[in-house]
């Protein structure tokens, strides 16, 4: 019997979660307004070796793991897994910056590769920023239920064969969403 599964592969090499520290007034309007100087690390995650809160085997849904540098995550079906960790002491009043680096290998080209936000524990609410491998993007929300705040939108900023940077950016009350390609 023919297996009929969809499968979806991201290839993620590092996730990274900054603060940004400024006193400016003005919103940002570009990626390098805020450069690495201006930057604090509070968690960075750069699969360099073998872990078991990354590294995950789940019988016919998903599977994880952590390859020369990069975390391999597989859906074993047609629906939608997240892989995400913790981080405490985050202060989410403050500006901060969340940024992953994926590669999407193949997958169902109505699913996305999302850098995943504001998810606490015992509470699903969360936000979504992703990309799909036939170079459209999108921004969603989930309360309760997903509502599409962008809905999926081609973008020549989308990199179908290679890394794509995602970066969420809470300046104040305002969210800006980055895409950057990115080649080795």
């Amino acid at each position: 019997m023919k297996n009929k599964n969809h499968f979806l592969s991201i290839t993620c090499s590092f996730l990274t979660l900054l603060y940004i520290g400024t006193n400016n007034t003005l919103a940002q309007s570009a990626y390098s307004d805020y450069g690495y100087a201006d930057r604090y690390t509070f968690y960075e995650e750069k699969f360099d070796e073998p872990d078991e809160s990354w590294e995950t085997y789940l019988s016919g849904k998903s599977q994880s793991k952590i390859e020369y540098g990069a975390l391999v995550y597989t859906s074993l079906n047609d629906k939608a897994h997240a892989k995400y960790t913790t981080v405490d002491g985050m202060d989410w009043n403050k500006d901060w910056e969340l940024e992953v680096r994926l590669r999407r290998v193949y997958g169902k080209e109505t699913s996305s590769s999302d850098i995943i936000w504001d998810r606490e524990s015992g509470n699903n609410n969360n936000m979504h920023f992703g990309f799909t491998g036939n170079g459209k993007y999108n921004v969603s929300e989930y309360v309760d239920e997903y509502k599409r705040i962008v809905d999926f939108t081609y973008s020549d900023h989308v990199n179908k064969e290679d890394y794509n940077k995602l970066t969420v950016r809470k300046v104040r009350q305002l969210l800006l969403f980055l895409q950057q390609s990115i080649h080795r």
